[in-house]
């Protein structure tokens, strides 16, 4: 292939992500409307994000949407107007969709990198600090969770270690029956090969 042809075929390739990309942050867009942006810092020094979902002013009880592996506040909370969130908000529910640590919204302690998010910080960090928020505001003393995969995994590491008594009800969505780890090495190593991958873009 001679140099124009290569020119040529990599301008063709750079137009088609362009055009690709906008396409994506285009249907995926955050309407503003009826969401309430709530920034929160962990202990550890970590920004996330919070969204809050409700109609009008409604104080309903709290519900705390947390987000699969490799996924973010949308898991839940499209396609805008049928969604969980949407669906709960109409019910009269206040829905809160978490960001974990790691998404796009999220911002780490300088020096970190963001795909540095653990299991761990998920569990003794942004959910401790999520959920501690979200009383604050509304002032409820418990928060019902609805989590999908990983979000239902991370509700029942979250009951192990802190106890239930924030907890007002648990709904889990294609999530594993408990916390025992069931795949091979090789699967662990694939998993965290991807949790950089997710990271990164």
């Amino acid at each position: 292939m001679s140099a124009l042809g290569l020119f040529v075929f990599l301008g063709a390739v750079a137009l088609f992500l362009a055009a690709y990309h906008y396409s994506i942050r285009r249907a995926f867009e955050l309407p503003l409307t009826g969401i309430e942006l709530h920034p929160i810092h962990t202990a550890d020094g970590w920004r996330i994000m919070l969204y809050r979902i409700r109609q009008g002013d409604s104080n309903g009880e709290p519900v705390l949407l947390c987000h699969g592996f490799s996924s973010n506040h949308w898991n839940l909370n499209v396609p805008r107007g049928e969604s969980i969130a949407d669906y709960l908000a109409a019910q009269g529910y206040d829905c809160w969709a978490i960001d974990l640590r790691g998404t796009r919204s999220s911002t780490p302690p300088f020096g970190t990198p963001r795909h540095r998010a653990t299991f761990d910080g998920y569990v003794m960090e942004d959910l401790p600090t999520a959920i501690a928020h979200i009383r604050s505001v509304t002032g409820h003393e418990q928060v019902h969770w609805v989590g999908h995969s990983l979000g239902g995994t991370l509700l029942y590491a979250y009951e192990l270690v802190h106890g239930g008594a924030q907890i007002a009800s648990g709904t889990t969505i294609g999530s594993p029956t408990g916390l025992q780890p069931t795949w091979p090495a090789w699967q662990s190593k694939l998993i965290r090969t991807m949790e950089v991958i997710a990271g990164v873009y």
